[in-house]
This record gives C-alpha cells, structure tokens and sequence, in this order.
C-alpha cells in the first residue's frame, strides 16, 4: 500500500470528538484502521446546521484528524433531503414512481460539493490519496480536480447503479457522467453494478473511464459481530417467542428494505399453513429514518397498518403488548444497540433480508457470522440484494414477490438440521473470507495501481 495519507471524505463524519473511540466493526472501523496506517484525515458533515461559510472545525483522535463541517437549512432541505433522498435515492434503487424533481435540488447539490471541495482542498497533501464515498459527494472529485488537485482519488458507491436508461432521467445526466470520469478508480458493490455503470459511461463516451471501474464487495468483522453476541448472555427475544421459531428482520424503515413484503409474505404463510399461527413469531425491528420526507412517513404507517391487520386476522381480542404478547408479529419502532441485534440474530430461526434493491446489504452477512454452527439459522435472502452475489447458498429469492418469500419462509421453518449446516459453512466461509478490513486494503491497492484520471499523476494541490 502507497505511503501516502488517506484521506477519506463521507457525507456523515463518525463522532470523533477527542479522546472518543470511534464504532468499532463496521465502515468506521475499517476506515479508521485504513486510516491509522499512514496518518490522515476524515472530511464530513457534522450532521449539525451552520454557517455554511464557516472554516472547517478540525479535531483530531490519535494520528487522525476530523474536519467537520455543517449544513445550512437550506442546503439540509434542498440537497440532502431533496435531491440525494428525494432523486439520487429512489432512482438508484428502482423507485421511479418516488423520485421528486423538485426546482433547484441539483443545483444545491451541486454547489454543496463545490463548497466542500473548496474547503478540502486547502486541507490537501501533496501524496494524499483521496477516498470519497456515496451518492452524496459523486461530484467532489471532478470539483476538486477544477481546483487544481491531481492526486490520486477513487470513489466507491455504496448503493445500486440504475440501468443508462434510468441514469437519463437525472438532472444533469451528462454532468455526473463526466464527474465520474474524474476519479482514478470507482469502486461498486457487484459485477452487477460494474456492467451498470460501464454501459452509463459508454452512453457517454467515457471508454477509458469505464476501464477503472471494479467490483469491491463490503464486508463485515465477523469476529466482532461473534463477540457482541457473546456479550449479551440474554435471549432479547424473549418472553415474546415463548418456544416459538423466530424469523427476524432488523431494518432502517425505508421503502427500499422489504418491510411492508415480508409482512404480506407471512400472512400468506399463516393463510396456507395454520400450524404456524402458533408456532412462528415474526420480529421486525425498524430503526426511524429520514423522517422528515413524507415518503417515509408514508412507509412506516403501511407497515403500522400491516402490522394491525395481521394482528386482528390471527390474533383476535386486545392488541398484543409491546415485545410480542401473544401476536404473531412483533414490530418494534426503535434503534437497537448492536450487541441487542447480534444476540438477536443468534437466537432467530430465520433472517429475513427483503430489500427490492440494495448495493450490498450487511444485516445478511451480520446473521451468518453469529450463528452456531452446531444448529445454525436460515438466511432467506432477496435478489435484489448485492450480497445475493456471493451468498449463494441463502435462499434466495425474487425482489417483491409475495407468494416466493412466503414459500421461502415455509422452506426456512422446516430445513433439516443436516441441510441447515451445510449452508451455513458454506455462508460462513464466504463472509470470514472476505471481511471489511480486506475490502478497504483491497480498494486502495487497487487505487494505488489506476492509471491517473488526473493531468500530473501524483502530484498535490
């Protein structure tokens, strides 16, 4: 790996106030880690409203430093609310019918990545390589180049590529066609993804850009997740699953998870197989998100409304207890501690991973690290998810159809301890062998090794 400092650019800073670890096991540590080798520095948003001229504030945690910078309520409103989660989101994950083109959404977008460029940039070290992620911030590196940076910067996008066809439907298509084309390498989830994003740049023109595109799937610290689990001695889904098999799936609520599917898909199951009724419980966990767009306010009261029906069809009399009761569904609206989820997946039957698109989905990777191997779960997992490419051995099933996830669900319940393992060593030696660690180390290697997008390979600001 190059000498250089990493500097590394996300639409959200970690909380990194001194002295303060940053979370362990997930993309902050594995950025982190990337990080501490070389010394570096993190550029975000603080999540905060301000000033938007304001310098940035700069903390720094060891051989890291943060450079936190705010929004103003506008730019909250019309770029991170309106054009990322209003256009970016539901067009990159198939939800045409949700995308809102509101008046100026692009243009706020856009000078958001202007200014956090121009704040960067005095920032910048000669040698530096620069890794910017997400939707967010797809523009900042041809922004920066126009500031005269040359040094080596890569862009990894975390979330599906929209077939060219889609892309065209974007405000300035052509322009974040060329924005991609400024990086040295960008870095998407699946072959999938890979071919998506080489057919927009060819639409384009962009060839030789299209030849620094490369599949670098995420993963997870599995031995992390193994000693959460360890560390919550508890069954947290208990008393609610009273000797029940448990099919569990934890979400942030957004319309592109599935929630609303699973829920219709084990109806169906307690339609066609009563014994269920009384012998499966299913628990959904759903973190708040993005509440603030009506879209998602839309999606939890559907979720709500199923929830309620299912309870009155299958369990008539007073609605059951928060934490289950004697309902077969259990919805909880909250953000688990991690330890909670990870002892949770130990303890469930079933994993429910539904998304009608996602670039990789970790909640499947999640689930298999913390299983025991002498009676494992089932992973029931859509294709619609990036990590349906390497989980092969999940049950796998079609984005958004019922009736497929209510038989998968069926087939999950009754697999044989025999079968049931030999998918999960299967599963397990797939996720052990490609951790979050390997998946930074690999991505800036193969940044390291690009041919330069930039005039003067190497050279700084």
């Amino acid at each position: 790996m190059s000498g250089g400092r990493l500097v590394v650019v996300s639409n959200r800073l970690p909380g990194a106030e001194p002295g303060r670890p940053l979370p362990a096991g997930g993309l902050a540590s594995a950025l982190s880690r990337a990080l501490d080798e070389t010394g570096g520095l993190w550029f975000g948003w603080s999540g905060e409203t301000g000033d938007p001229a304001a310098e940035p504030a700069v903390t720094r945690t060891g051989a890291v430093e943060y450079a936190a910078v705010d929004l103003s309520e506008e730019e909250i409103r019309a770029h991170y609310e309106g054009f990322c989660n209003g256009v970016l989101w539901p067009l990159f994950h198939g939800f045409d019918g949700r995308v809102r083109l509101a008046a100026g959404g692009y243009e706020s977008y856009r000078r958001v990545n202007a200014r956090f460029a121009a704040l960067l940039s005095p920032l910048l070290r000669s040698g530096d390589r620069v890794w910017i992620h997400d939707y967010h911030l797809l523009p900042l590196g041809e922004e920066l180049r126009r500031r005269g940076w040359r040094g080596r910067t890569g862009f990894f996008l975390h979330i599906p590529v929209p077939a060219a066809s889609a892309w065209e439907r974007l405000p300035g298509a052509a322009e974040l066609v060329a924005a991609l084309a400024a990086y040295d390498l960008v870095g998407v989830q699946t072959e999938r993804d890979v071919a998506a994003t080489r057919a927009v740049l060819a639409a384009h023109g962009t060839g030789v850009a299209a030849r620094r595109v490369a599949s670098h799937p995420i993963g997870i610290d599995p031995e992390h997740w193994r000693t959460l689990s360890a560390g919550e001695p508890a069954n947290p889904l208990e008393p609610a699953a009273a000797g029940r098999s448990v099919l569990f799936g934890v979400d942030r609520l957004d319309y592109s998870k599935g929630i609303p599917l699973r829920l219709q898909a084990f109806e169906r199951l307690l339609e066609r197989a009563p014994r269920w009724r009384s012998e499966a419980l299913l628990v959904q966990w759903s973190a708040p998100s993005r509440q603030a767009i009506p879209e998602y306010r839309a999606e939890r009261a559907r979720v709500e409304a199923l929830v309620a029906r299912i309870a009155s069809r299958f369990a008539p009399g007073p609605p059951p207890a928060v934490g289950g009761g004697a309902g077969p569904v259990w919805h909880e609206m909250a953000t688990r501690e991690a330890s909670s989820i990870a002892a949770a997946y130990r303890e469930a039957a079933v994993s429910l991973v539904t998304s009608h698109a996602d670039g990789m989905n970790l909640v499947a990777k999640e689930f298999v690290a913390v299983q025991r191997p002498g009676d494992p779960g089932v992973l029931v997992l859509s294709r619609g998810c990036g990590a349906a490419e390497e989980l092969r051995e999940a049950l796998l099933v079609p984005p958004g159809d019922v009736g497929a996830l209510a038989g998968a669900m069926a087939e999950a319940l009754e697999m044989p301890l025999s079968e049931r393992r030999d998918r999960w060593h299967a599963l397990s030696a797939r996720v052990g062998g490609s951790t979050v660690h390997d998946w930074s180390r690999r991505f800036l290697e193969a940044l390291d090794a690009a041919p330069s997008a930039g005039d003067s390979p190497g050279a700084g600001a």
